[in-house]
């Protein structure tokens, strides 16, 4: 497992009366290249200063190195081996390129008076042994963007850099040049150098980075590792509403409350768990697997637990807790219903005959709702409405998931509770799932998803819980 590097932690800070970050949670581990995404520059210009030295948060904890840290200038960064390199460039067009270089190292340590011919002699060496293809006779004012930006990737590894960042430093790159660009990142991963790319370019994230963090509304709203890179779930994320997180806990939305729980014990774990969701948010709960699949047997029915739940405006000993679907609550699990279909009726009536189970569980029942939504949906590829379910290949995760996450919808339950809903290979299921939830968002349903994996709760989820601090722990 790699080592933590950079940890940022609920950070949070505002530009006048706006707000930039929201409770901002970013991990860099050694010899990675995390993209960091955005549609809106503010944010990522904040994030960018804040991770420099260029400003500081308002609150939030901030981690280098296994320290708890707050830079107070651009060169203190500098000294502990942050160097950032912006479109814009920051040589000095009066000096010299090995007093570009070397002038940072070479005029702030013991040998402060260093003759021009001697830099000089320095820098041939060090440019030679590390192969990088600047001239030092060359002008910096007649310099490329592309040949400046390389004159900084040169200072600080000679400056002995342990992250780089990068700011919207190819939008003036060429085609060729952007390859060789990918090339430089590739070799400061070799030399042990972290890098940090921020751009607002998806296609450039995407061929340069091996993990991505999208910035939405000031907040990280997801986290990509390079294997699940996938345009449309990016596009997603980017156009997903977000619920405002100071709006969540404020007096405001109290009257949106579907869900609340306080000292929620679930028999034979160690959870301990209070979580409050809203209408409309999807909720998730991060766990170890075990942990994951006992909360959901517990907020099915199948399990004991302990604690106070509150649900349709009144309190409710936990203990007592036996028929969601009683509370307006349903559950949905990729073990459940695998023999419930009919394969032998169309798409259209098995989904018919699910949402009339559902609704009279709910106890009532519109079926123009039911129609609008289901031709809304099961009209799209991969499903058709005159399509038989014998017919479909492979259907187990579409039997087990997609129909009664469907029918749940069309019944317009207070909470919906899934576990383990995306764990299929397929991307085609996945990014139809990814629109059912869009759709109880649109449709105010509350989600509560019990989960164990990472990217799930990074893309998914409006909120995660981390009862047991394993997302801290990076397990």
């Amino acid at each position: 497992m790699k080592r933590e590097l950079l940890y940022l932690y609920n950070i949070c800070k505002r530009k006048g009366r706006q707000r930039v970050l929201r409770h901002v949670a970013l991990t860099l581990f050694e010899t990675e290249v995390l993209g960091v995404l955005g549609k809106n520059d503010s944010s990522l210009l904040s994030l960018c200063e804040l991770l420099s030295g260029l400003s500081q948060a308002d609150s939030g904890t901030f981690w280098y190195q296994g320290e708890e840290t707050v830079f107070k200038n651009m060169m203190e960064a500098r000294q502990k081996g942050i160097y950032l390199i912006q479109r814009e460039s920051a040589l000095f067009a009066n000096l010299t390129i090995a007093e570009n270089i070397g002038g940072i190292h070479s005029f702030s340590g013991p040998d402060f008076f260093v003759s021009r011919r001697k830099l000089r002699r320095r820098m041939m060496e060090f440019l030679e042994e590390n192969e990088i293809p600047i001239s030092l006779d060359s002008r910096i004012d007649a310099m490329s963007p592309f040949e400046r930006c390389q004159v900084e990737i040169a200072r600080a590894i000679y400056n002995h850099a342990r992250i780089v960042i990068f700011y919207q430093v190819g939008r003036e790159f060429s085609t060729e040049e952007m390859d060789i660009f990918r090339l430089w990142l590739v070799r400061l991963k070799e030399m042990g150098i972290s890098v940090i790319y921020m751009d607002t370019s998806v296609s450039d994230l995407m061929e340069s980075t091996d993990r991505l963090a999208i910035v939405t509304a000031g907040k990280v709203s997801g986290i990509l590792e390079r294997r699940d890179y996938d345009p449309q779930v990016i596009q997603m994320i980017l156009m997903k509403r977000r619920k405002k997180t100071e709006a969540a806990a404020g007096p405001g939305r109290q009257d949106e409350r579907v869900f609340c729980a306080r000292q929620l014990h679930v028999s034979g774990t160690r959870l301990n768990l209070d979580l409050e969701i809203h209408r409309g948010e999807i909720a998730g709960v991060y766990a170890d697997s075990q942990t994951a699949a006992a909360l959901f047997e517990a907020m099915d029915g199948r399990r004991p637990m302990a604690g106070r739940i509150w649900v349709k405006g009144q309190w409710t000993d936990a203990a007592k807790w036996r028929l969601p679907s009683r509370y307006g609550v349903a559950c949905v699990s990729y073990a459940q219903g695998e023999n419930l279909d009919f394969p032998y009726l169309s798409a259209w009536e098995n989904l018919m005959i699910r949402s009339y189970r559902q609704h009279n569980r709910m106890g009532f029942l519109d079926w123009r709702i039911l129609r609008f939504i289901a031709e809304e949906t099961v009209s799209e590829d991969p499903l058709s409405a005159e399509q038989k379910l014998a017919e479909l290949g492979r259907p187990g995760h579409l039997r087990s998931v997609v129909f009664p996450l469907l029918s749940w919808v069309t019944a317009r339950p207070e909470l919906l509770v899934l576990s383990t809903v995306l764990e299929t290979s397929d991307e085609t299921e996945k990014g139809y799932l990814y629109r059912l939830l869009d759709l109880c968002r649109q449709r105010g349903i509350a989600v509560l998803y019990c989960m164990n994996r990472e990217q799930e709760a990074m893309v998914v989820c409006d909120r995660v819980y981390d009862p047991l601090g394993l997302l801290r722990q990076g397990k």
